[in-house]
Order: C-alpha cells, then structure tokens, then sequence
C-alpha cells in the first residue's frame, strides 16, 4: 500500500477521528478511516468519542495500519491496542494522538496540542491502556477490582485474606512507564471517565484507586502517589460542563510531578498547562519549543518567585540559581502521610521569632496539609518567603548550597479546619503580612532543579558553586 498522506485540517478548533473498523480475528490487519471532527463546545460538554492515553513504545518495532487503502506506520504497543480495542461488530470513535495529529508537520503538531485539554475533557472515555497482559500481570487489574469491593484493607502479611504472589502482582502493574509520563498527568486530569484496561480487562478509574487504597502506602511507588487522585476524581467531574478550571498553580505542579519523564524537557513545563490554575496568556506560559531550555527555566522560576529576585541558570544542568532578598520564616518539625490522601502530607512548623513569621503562624498555625512534591519534605527543611513572591517556599541545606525542594506553600488545609485559600487571597495575604511588619529582609540564593533530566536522582546532592558569604550567612540565620 501507499504511505498514508494527510490532509490539511480545517481552521479553528478542529482535530481529526478514527472510525476503528470491526474484525472478529485479533490478529487481522488494523483497518480504519480518518475524519475531520470539529471540538466545539457541544449543550452536553462531552461528545461521543473516546481518547486512548498509552505510551508510545520503543520507535524502532513498529507496525502499520490501513487508513483507507493507504499505510501508517505505529509503534508496537499501540497497534497491539488498536487490535485489543477494536470490536467485533461494530465501528468505533477514537481520538489517538499519534494517527490523529500528523507528526511530520511541525506546525500542525504545535497547533493541535493546546487542543489536547479539550479533546480529553470533551471525550466520553478515556481509555488508559497498560499493554497486552502476561502470564503473571493479566490478573493484576482484577485482583485490584475485587479489593476495591472489600472494606478490609490489603496487607502482604495476611496470607488468609491476600496472598503475597496478588501483592507482588499488583505492585508490578504500577512499574509500567505508563505512570511515570509527564503528558498521560493532563490526560487523565480533565477528564470525566476513565477505565484502566490491561489487554482484555477492563476496570473503571475510581474502582482502580479504591482497590489501591487498600495496599500500604509505603508499598507503592512514590511517582505514582501523586496520580492516582487524577484518576481517581474524574468521577466527581461534571460530565455536562465544558472548561473545568485548573485548582493547582505551575508552581504546584511543577513541585509534584517534576520527576515525571518527557521525551523534550520543555514538555516539563507545557504538559502541566492543561492542569493550571494560572493565567495561560502569561508568556512564559505560552508553548515555544524553539525557545532555548535554559531561557524556559529563567522565565518560569522568575515567574514563579516573583519579579524581585535575579535568577541564572548553571551551565549544562538546566538548575536555576535564584539570588534575592527575603525572610527566614521557620522549621519543619514533623512530616507524615495523610491517611486520606495519596497527593498529601501533613507537616507541623516551628516558626521564628520574627514579626513576619508570626503573622504566618496567626493566619496558618503549626500544621499543614500540602501536596506531596517529588522530592520528599523532612524535617530540618526550612520556609521562607523571597521578597516579591506570591507564597513561601521550602529549602534544605546541603554541603555546597541550599536547595528548593518546594517551590509553591499553599497549603490544603492549615490548623483548625482551615480550607485552602485562593492563591489571589494568598497574595493578598502575604503583601499585608509584610506591609505590617518591620521585619529585615536578608540576602538569599537557592538552587533549584526545576527541569530534571530523565532518571536523575533528584534527591541527590548538586555541586553549584555559589556565593560563600550568603551561604555562611542564610546557614546561621536557619540555625537560629
């Protein structure tokens, strides 16, 4: 067959379709058509079409289809879900970003994917495929819906109730790259269905997570803590309105999920957008893939810590190095888990004895619920505010700098039942602290590896040569 060639798509908010054709034999040619489908917003704020959120599998084993007579190459794991998803009578409508969006054509990729949130949250379904199932993980997926039925949770060590072989099954389904893509987070973020399917069986989103709740925290990777809320609150999503808003700032979610892979570390930045409570007309927050990596980390870490501080980055690590003034606000005490929830700690503050730190302790008190970041809060971590930015933050001493391992302090829930403010009442807030008080600012340069590259440890220390005397001078005042 001839190599398939694209049409050009219409203007505005159009994409295209696949009608997947039926066939009773597996293992038949994937056979499909191609459409223009225009996403404007329908009465019902969903259509009828269902989104496949895969990963894409290595480029070089890769099939093709047949799109009207004509030949598409795909990558293995997702033809093996085109013939797991394809049924036996009838045609089915499936948006899937590799056929749907021409991947040769740079311009028509850059256009489509700001449509991505919508197309994901317009969809009836999405369809999380976790591969074809083996000999050992075909059960995973319903060994996790029969515990979901249960109130008793799972223990490895009660052999009557959950044999260690279904424990150890199950922990090894959430090792699937799946759960560790940056791109996948937007996509099951908006949406308003989602089903977990593993070569024939199929599992409903909420389901899945109740069944997890059941494992130990401790037991489950930590990158997938921070996920399954994603999936697990579609339930919860309206089904009939379109254009939910974002509840997280970047700054927020570039703490949770930054340990999450992409295959160009701009996406570090860009495939958070679809989740963001921020105003996305903010040009640092404007897609542009030609801009150097080095020029994104300045725009967002400035945007994010306020316009008062200098930031510069390290040659060659992407590590933003941010020098400003500000204040030495206290010390965390305690970090635990919230038996509520994956996504959240709470942690207990000791705080200085400075005016400004006081007036944080009357407006939060002591204990806090936070999102989790990725890189795990301990006590000694220290908060602080730099002058111009719209919240705290919370730094660690290393041996050569002091390093943010939490750029956005919002907390969920802060003492006596308190519910999470806006993050314009928390701006509000932190300017009238600080008018009110007369509180010395001193000086500060942290480190911060916002872009972390591709399995780098980003617990691990970092040798940045910075500035002596502030880091002698930031270490005696967070020892006080």
């Amino acid at each position: 067959m001839a190599p398939y060639a694209y049409a050009t798509l219409p203007g505005g908010p159009f994409t295209r379709m696949i009608r997947l054709l039926p066939n009773r034999e597996r293992d038949a040619s994937i056979e499909c058509g191609l459409f223009d489908y225009d996403l404007s917003d329908s009465d019902r704020g969903n259509h009828l079409y269902e989104a496949l959120s895969y990963t894409w599998g290595s480029p070089d084993r890769t099939h093709s289809i047949n799109i009207g007579g004509s030949s598409l190459p795909v990558t293995e794991n997702l033809h093996t879900a085109l013939s797991y998803l394809r049924d036996h009578q009838l045609e089915r409508t499936l948006w899937v970003d590799a056929i749907c969006i021409n991947q040769e054509d740079e311009g028509e990729k850059e256009k489509q994917i700001p449509l991505m949130r919508s197309i994901y949250a317009q969809a009836d379904r999405v369809i999380v495929w976790l591969g074809k199932s083996d000999s050992d993980g075909g059960n995973a997926l319903e060994i996790i819906r029969r515990h979901a039925e249960s109130k008793r949770p799972m223990r490895s060590n009660s052999s009557h109730y959950f044999q260690r072989v279904d424990y150890s099954t199950c922990t090894e389904l959430l090792k699937h790259d799946w759960f560790r893509r940056i791109w996948v987070l937007q996509e099951v973020g908006v949406a308003r269905c989602v089903t977990i399917q593993c070569g024939l069986t199929q599992i409903n989103g909420y389901a899945f997570c109740e069944g997890l709740s059941r494992l130990k925290k401790k037991s489950l990777p930590q990158h997938i803590l921070p996920v399954i809320p994603l999936i697990k609150n579609s339930i919860f999503r309206p089904r009939h309105t379109p254009n939910l808003p974002g509840t997280l700032s970047i700054g927020e979610l570039i703490d949770m999920y930054r340990s999450h892979l992409a295959t160009v570390l701009h996406d570090k930045v860009y495939a958070l957008l679809g989740l963001c409570a921020d105003n996305l007309n903010t040009p640092c927050l404007r897609p542009d893939y030609d801009l150097p990596l080095d020029e994104v980390v300045k725009q967002v870490t400035a945007y994010i810590f306020g316009g008062q501080c200098t930031v510069k980055t390290v040659p060659n690590t992407h590590i933003a190095v941010i020098q400003g003034k500000g204040w030495i606000l206290g010390r965390i005490d305690s970090v635990k888990k919230d038996r509520d929830g994956f996504d959240q700690q709470n942690i207990g503050i000791s705080f200085c004895n400075i005016s400004l730190a006081q007036k944080f302790e009357e407006s939060w008190g002591t204990k806090w619920l936070l999102q989790t970041p990725a890189v795990s809060l301990q006590p000694g971590d220290i908060v602080c505010l730099l002058q111009g930015a719209s919240q705290p933050s919370i730094v660690r001493l290393c041996k050569s700098q002091i390093t943010v391992i939490t750029s956005t302090v919002i907390p969920e829930r802060a003492s006596e039942g308190r519910e999470k403010e806006s993050p314009q009442k928390v701006r509000e807030k932190i300017r009238s602290h600080i008018e009110s008080c007369e509180t010395h600012a001193i000086d500060l340069i942290f480190t911060w590896a916002m872009l972390t590259a591709n399995g780098e440890d980003i617990d691990g220390p970092m040798k940045i040569p910075v500035n002596e005397r502030l880091l002698r001078q930031q270490m005696t005042f967070t020892t006080l």
